[in-house]
């Protein structure tokens, strides 16, 4: 056996590679210890997997990728699944529907939440909106209110129409009901018209162009003249359009009830308390029932009238009357709605007024509803009741 120590050569080569490794080993860097700890981790992990699957193992250094190890594991995760329970799985439809649920129960507990919240604010509007169709109706009982008044107290103070030579009103002069028509215009009334205590009468509709005259001109029948052409409001006594027999204003409601209003401040007149007398200002205007213009079938009415006192011998000469329609209410109705639901173009929300008649049941005076408004357009006013007004609605 030769000697490497004999041989040059070889011991030339057996010192380089002596150096080689040496210098190598320098230079290899030794291995981290964390990473050394993830691998060892690793393979623990690895190795209770396959023996939780029942693959006996003492240990194992070939890749992952060994195919005879997947099949088994395989074959065992097969085997594992089809021994336990049967459970449910999701598909697309399952998803959607339980989704949906989950969807309906968030929106249901948040409308449980937020309900009283809303009830609150829909009480709040409904109240602003009902005190505001409430301004605006009283608004335009207001209006006729004091037209009746002012007229009463012209009329009292001898202005306006013309009673000097005339015997307390028995004849109206042609311009007498110029006061009336222009009244009726200005504060929107459908027609303003005046009865004396002598049976006589006077009155102006400006929307239908006439006037109506009763007394010695027109031999105590009632007449409707149209008005003149040429705009000034004055009758054309050559172009009638209806005659009325036997009318006579004392016996109309709108009449009676202001003179009943008048004998109540005539009354207060005989208290011994002067502080308890009342004064012209104190009367208060007779209100009517409705009732449906004469010579119409769906046309209905409220009078507002004021007994007329001569301001001089404080007696009863007369009363001053006007009308108002009931489409005047409705305008009013329509524009609170309006103002306080502007967003309701399926007219859900519905505001109405009602009232209790002097000699009937409660009826229904006016209403934003577009079908009961033309349902009522077809009865009378008697079958207006609430009972009747709710079968139209259905």
């Amino acid at each position: 056996m030769e000697n490497q120590h004999n041989n040059p050569m070889r011991a030339l080569s057996s010192s380089k590679n002596n150096s080689y490794n040496i210098e190598n080993k320098q230079k290899r860097k030794p291995k981290n210890k964390k990473r050394r700890d993830s691998e060892a981790h690793s393979q623990d992990v690895f190795h209770k997997t396959l023996h939780g699957f029942g693959i006996k193992h003492k240990s194992y250094v070939q890749p992952i990728n060994n195919e005879n190890i997947l099949k088994t594991v395989n074959k065992n995760i097969e085997k594992e699944l089809d021994n336990m329970p049967n459970i449910l799985y999701f598909n697309t439809t399952v998803f959607s529907i339980i989704t949906i649920l989950v969807l309906l129960t968030s929106s249901f507990l948040a409308y449980e939440a937020s309900k009283e919240v809303v009830a609150d604010q829909f009480k709040t509007i409904s109240g602003s909106a009902c005190r505001t169709a409430k301004y605006k109706i009283q608004g335009i009982f207001d209006n006729q209110i004091l037209l009746a008044k002012q007229l009463a107290s012209a009329i009292g103070r001898h202005e306006g129409v013309a009673k000097a030579n005339t015997k307390y009103f028995k004849k109206f002069n042609i311009g007498d009901e110029i006061v009336f028509g222009r009244t009726s215009d200005m504060f929107g009334a459908r027609m303003v018209y005046f009865g004396s205590d002598n049976d006589t009468y006077i009155g102006t509709n400006p929307s239908e162009k006439f006037v109506s005259v009763l007394d010695e001109s027109t031999n105590f029948k009632r007449i409707q003249y149209y008005m003149k052409k040429d705009g000034s409001e004055l009758r054309d006594t050559n172009s009638v359009k209806l005659v009325t027999e036997n009318y006579v204003p004392k016996i109309r409601s709108w009449y009676k009830g202001a003179y009943q209003k008048y004998l109540i401040y005539k009354d207060s007149k005989s208290n011994k308390d002067q502080t308890k007398w009342l004064s012209k200002e104190e009367i208060v205007p007779h209100v009517s029932d409705v009732y449906i213009n004469f010579g119409t079938v769906d046309d209905y009415l409220i009078s507002i009238s004021m007994p007329v006192v001569d301001a001089y011998t404080d007696n009863f000469i007369g009363v001053i009357s006007l009308d108002v329609p009931l489409i005047k209410m409705t305008e009013g109705l329509l524009s609170a709605k309006k103002q306080a639901f502007p967003d309701d173009i399926d007219d859900d929300i519905i505001i109405s007024v009602i009232t209790e008649l002097r000699t009937g049941p409660t009826i229904l005076l006016a209403t934003t509803d577009k079908t009961i408004r033309a349902e009522l357009k077809k009865h009378d006013i008697t079958e207006r009741s609430l009972e009747a007004v709710g079968k139209y609605e259905k």
